[in-house]
């Protein structure tokens, strides 16, 4: 059974305008009000809209000058690193070998036969 304040409505909810599309029809004070609300806030949200198109530009500007001076850097490093004859590139590290060091196959050995000579001696 449904009440008639079961629909969903609560004390907290906040109202929502409501549409024209209803079938209520507003008058013109209030049509004319309603309008120059949406004009106010359509204004509010362009001058903020404009605000970050300038604070994005500034960024944008301090960005590509940090690049231009990083080029200059690295343009500078290059030409100090050819006239001093220095290489950038990595040493070549000898070839490491596959098989593991001597000791952990002799310690491999020797567990292997320690568990051979206590199996045996359980046994006798």
């Amino acid at each position: 059974m449904k009440g008639p304040f079961s629909g969903g409505f609560s004390l907290n909810s906040e109202w929502q305008d409501i549409p024209e599309d209803d079938g209520l029809t507003l008058g013109p004070e209030e049509a004319l009000f309603r309008e120059i609300q949406k004009s106010k806030s359509l204004k509010v949200e362009r001058l903020k809209l404009r605000d970050d198109i300038e604070k994005l530009q500034a960024k944008n500007q301090k960005l590509e000058q940090v690049i231009e001076k990083l080029e200059r850097e690295k343009l500078a490093l290059r030409k100090s690193i050819e006239a001093t004859g220095v290489s950038n590139e990595t040493p070549v590290l000898p070839p490491t070998t596959q098989y593991p060091p001597l000791w952990i196959r002799v310690l491999l050995v020797f567990n292997l036969l320690a568990c051979v000579w206590l199996i045996f001696e359980s046994r006798i």
